[in-house]
């Protein structure tokens, strides 16, 4: 850690300390537990809402930004980055009241959520490729075998932040960027389970999300790392495909791909169309998709 950019860290002997510290001076009640990469460059803030987990909070490397990380249910609901750490000791007691994620964002300018988070909190969420829909409650039996991804968006501060538009992206995991499937549970394990048994081997999304989350396309080489329901790498995967193309023109070998059993490519429009008019994003002919193909490279 620079203590140049990080005084008061270093001064208070770590992360955690200087959030106490800081935390007793605003009158604050604030209970801090230890980080996941050692206690200089990070802590968390314990949460007292049901299913929320305590807010990750980690620091830059080259500037000085306080990366923070909420999540609820295998969803990353929250996330931001700023240089005052007067902010994350406010963040992290909102977010363990239990605040929404509306006043979460109204009382701190520098937190962002995105589509997939709001839904997240609403009740359900199931996405659909590398971007994120939601929709209604279905039964176990219905959801089996059919596709949801929830590929979420990254605490990691500026530096992983895209030229368009300055937001926190999609977490990277060994200069990777890191991809979760489905809800966690039951449901990503066997997306999980139909990949790494090489059934799966594609997926579909919408372009316009891509720009509401500021994320660049996949692009031919690029490898992504599969992540489980405790956030563990488990697999590394290849893109062997990007297509973007109106929905109407996607290919019945493109659907077949995606290793979910849909017994025909009507079949297929129909369970995507379903997903996305019941995120509020109603799937035209025209509308624009990506295409993904991958394979897997590694597992871990």
């Amino acid at each position: 850690m620079d203590s140049d950019l990080y005084p008061d860290p270093t001064a208070a002997g770590s992360l955690a300390a200087a959030l106490e510290q800081l935390a007793a001076e605003l009158g604050v009640d604030l209970t801090v537990v230890p980080g996941d990469w050692g206690p200089l460059v990070s802590a968390g803030i314990a949460s007292s809402a049901p299913e929320r987990k305590p807010l990750s909070v980690h620091i830059g490397a080259e500037s000085r930004w306080f990366g923070v990380s909420g999540w609820s249910r295998g969803v990353e609901l929250i996330t931001g980055a700023t240089p005052d750490l007067a902010d994350v000791v406010r963040a992290g007691a909102a977010w363990g009241r239990g605040r929404s994620l509306r006043e979460l964002r109204a009382e701190l300018s520098f937190l962002r959520s995105s589509k997939r988070a709001k839904a997240h909190e609403r009740g359900l969420v199931t996405t659909v490729g590398t971007s994120s829909t939601s929709r209604d409650a279905e039964p176990p039996a219905v959801q089996g075998g059919k596709e949801s991804y929830d590929h979420a968006k990254a605490s990691q501060g500026p530096t992983n932040c895209s030229d368009r538009g300055g937001e926190i992206m999609w977490p990277r995991v060994n200069g990777m960027r890191a991809l979760e499937l489905g809800i966690a549970g039951d449901m990503r394990a066997e997306l999980n389970s139909l990949v790494l048994a090489g059934r799966k081997t594609a997926t579909t999304c919408l372009l316009d999300e891509y720009a509401e989350e500021t994320e660049g396309l996949e692009y031919v080489g690029e490898r992504q790392t599969l992540l489980d329901n405790e956030g563990r790498s488990i697999a590394t995967l290849e893109y062997t495909g990007v297509e973007v193309k109106p929905f109407a023109e996607v290919t019945w070998e493109h659907a077949e791909a995606e290793g979910e059993g849909d017994a025909s490519l009507e079949d297929w429009r129909d369970v995507h169309r379903r997903f996305w008019d019941r995120a509020g994003t109603p799937v035209k002919d025209h509308t624009v998709v990506v295409c993904l193909a991958f394979r897997v490279v590694g597992c871990s």
